[in-house]
């Protein structure tokens, strides 16, 4: 991978910081949620110079309560020195604020210029009891939200990073999705991690309970002794099936960023997904020849079955 330019993130910026959302709603699987921006209102958790010029801040309710989110593009020192850019999402939900999902840039650009837009479906909380069990904890949460998301139709690979899109950095344009539809799932993203995280102030109805996790893990904790009594973890059960990014590329390049079955292309709201046209399940390779590329609605609905 090589090193991101400042001029280079400054036009991924320009891409994004005037986005608004249709109708002022941002697209959550099949539901809509109210979601406007609203201006810089003073947050203070913002960490350096943020390169959308603190354009990206919205206001959402869930289940009665005004949370507000902040998307930061900024250079982060760490440490021991080292530098990268990062992208970040915060929340503000009554006395609660703090950073929930981030997505680092600087090491994802190939020799190509295409910047691979993952990060990793990840848990850090140390809940108070047993250490095993808080670990086992985090991998259940981690694969219920990979579960959730990728039943929502977003593209998760089988060691849990998602996919958000792929930028041409030589272009300055998205080849998969669409700068609306990427912050659009950025936020969506953010928003569902939040409620997992249980300590945002704000949880989704919809979705399994994470709060008492501590008060579980103290009474479980003195009835077991030995870490053979602790329950198994559950496992990810599905195919090894990851498509590699650079050929995820030249698939892309081949149909010409357009879905096979519909005709839609990311300037139709849509995020592109590489299929298996045999599916991985049936004994269809990973291989170029048995790629192509659907529109996140297409592949949905085409699931494992063979459609022509």
């Amino acid at each position: 991978m090589m090193t991101l330019t400042n001029n280079e993130l400054i036009d991924f910026a320009k891409n994004l910081k005037t986005i608004n959302f249709k109708n002022n709603f941002l697209q959550i699987g099949s539901f809509l949620l109210k979601t406007h921006k609203i201006k810089n209102d003073g947050f203070k958790n913002f960490s350096g110079k943020d390169l959308f010029d603190f354009n990206l801040q919205f206001q959402t309710k869930i289940n009665g309560q005004i949370l507000k989110f902040y998307i930061q593009l900024y250079e982060n020192i760490t440490s021991s020195g080292n530098k990268h850019f990062r992208l970040a999402s915060y929340i503000q939900a009554d006395s609660t604020t703090g950073m929930i999902f981030t997505l680092n840039l600087s090491k994802q650009k190939d020799e190509l210029g295409q910047l691979s837009l993952t990060s990793k479906l990840t848990f850090t909380q140390q809940p108070d009891g047993h250490k095993d069990l808080a670990t086992s904890h985090r991998k259940l949460k981690q694969y219920l939200f990979a579960e959730i998301l990728n039943n929502m139709g977003y593209d998760i690979t089988d060691n849990n990073n998602i996919l958000f899109g792929i930028y041409d950095l030589k272009a300055k344009q998205f080849l998969n999705t669409s700068p609306e539809k990427f912050l659009n799932d950025f936020l969506v993203v953010s928003i569902l991690k939040g409620h997992f995280m249980a300590n945002k102030g704000y949880e989704i109805e919809l979705f399994p309970s994470f709060k008492n996790i501590n008060p579980e893990f103290k009474s479980f904790e003195n009835e077991i002794k030995t870490t053979e009594q602790l329950p198994t973890v559950i496992k990810d059960l599905r195919a090894k099936r990851a498509i590699p990014l650079s050929l995820r590329f030249k698939v892309l390049h081949r149909d010409k960023s357009t879905c096979l079955k519909c005709g839609k292309t990311p300037n139709d709201g849509i995020k592109l997904h590489i299929d298996h046209i045999t599916p991985y399940s049936k004994g269809g390779l990973t291989v170029f020849n048995n790629l192509r590329t659907l529109c996140n609605e297409c592949n949905i609905g085409r699931s494992n079955k063979y459609i022509d």
